[in-house]
């Protein structure tokens, strides 16, 4: 028993704190795939929004949650919709029902 030596507190938290650091650094870099969501493209990922207030339509990202288009419908204060389909989006009149 003479050359045993005891290991201090501090020796053991350094110890512990260098694992989970080192743990930490290696799941980033594993899960990391260096694509950023506002680059990926799907169909399903814009959707056409109405503001009534503006009488205007609005086509938004939904990975980005930016505006890409803005288009006035001149709906002179009628309540408007928007219908998507396969073949595209329609701007549908409340009031007239009309599309």
């Amino acid at each position: 028993m003479a050359g045993i030596r005891t290991v201090s507190w501090r020796m053991a938290v350094a110890a512990i704190a260098a694992f989970v650091l080192v743990s930490t650094a290696i799941v980033i870099v594993v899960r990391s795939d260096g694509l950023p969501a506002v680059d990926a493209t799907a169909s399903r990922a814009t959707r056409w929004f109405v503001h009534q207030g503006t009488g205007r339509v609005v086509l938004v990202d939904g990975f980005s949650g930016r505006a890409l288009a803005r288009l006035d419908t001149g709906a002179d204060g009628a309540p408007i919709g928007v219908a998507e389909g396969a073949a595209g989006a329609y701007l549908l009149n409340g009031t007239t029902a009309e599309a």
